[in-house]
């Protein structure tokens, strides 16, 4: 799994207000379990075009029980990733080290079918956010309304060592016949380093993939507490 802090930190992190799953940046991880054997092209792309391809080569055991895919970083358009099928062991690990020249998109399918496209999340894979700006963030999945709140508490003034351990909350759709998701727990309280791991539910007709965002509802550091825009149109109280 990537740690908090193996991707190049950007100077503006704690200024980011959003994160959104269809635009991968440094602060969101995509694990993504492999499914059977298997050679399939993977098709990365920036503002819209191809910025870069891959291999992955699924193989059966002994083989790497994980492949680190950095999109900002591919080797060569013929670079082949290798990563065994196995059931609980096999995964990619898709994250973006360097988003200065904006967020990317993945695609990975071959001709049997798709194995992930982060603009059509689902079941079985796992998405890891990393929220470091203090204050109140939401994070909705936008397919089935499903809703987190997450309260990141600033570093400052309490000393080290501060939390680092993940909180997991899954997406859950309670009845596959509604397109209807939540979020258990509903509300989460983290330092800026503990990263927050979403599991994600099984597709469904009604809900056939999910799509994350996260809003910034209210600032708490130690220079201002107040709401912003999106916290006064919700009516949000600090």
């Amino acid at each position: 799994m990537i740690k908090p802090g193996i991707s190049k930190l950007n100077s503006n992190i704690f200024a980011t207000t959003e994160l959104d799953t269809s635009q991968l940046t440094s602060q969101i991880v995509l694990v993504v379990p492999t499914q059977k054997q298997g050679r399939y092209r993977g098709v990365i792309s920036l503002s819209g075009a191809t910025a870069a391809t891959f291999s992955l080569a699924v193989l059966p055991s002994p083989a790497e029980p994980f492949a680190i895919i950095d999109l900002s970083d591919i080797p060569s358009s013929d670079y082949t990733f290798n990563v065994v099928e196995m059931a609980g062991k096999g995964n990619l690990v898709i994250h973006v080290s360097d988003d200065t020249e904006g967020p990317r998109a993945v695609q990975v399918a071959n001709d049997s079918g798709l194995l992930v496209d982060n603009r059509q999340l689902t079941g079985n894979q796992q998405v890891i956010l990393n929220l470091y700006r203090p204050g109140v963030h939401q994070v909705t999945d936008l397919t089935g309304g499903g809703q987190c709140t997450i309260t990141v508490n600033q570093l400052l003034p309490s000393p080290p060592p501060w939390p680092t351990a993940q909180i997991t909350v899954a997406v859950q759709q309670p009845d596959p016949t509604k397109a209807a998701t939540q979020m258990v727990p509903s509300s989460v309280t983290k330092s800026p380093l503990q990263p927050l791991v979403f599991t994600l539910p099984a597709s469904t007709t009604t809900v056939p993939n999910i799509h994350l965002v996260t809003d910034l509802l209210a600032v708490t550091d130690r220079f201002r507490t107040e709401l912003t825009e999106k916290g006064r149109a919700r009516n949000f109280r600090i």
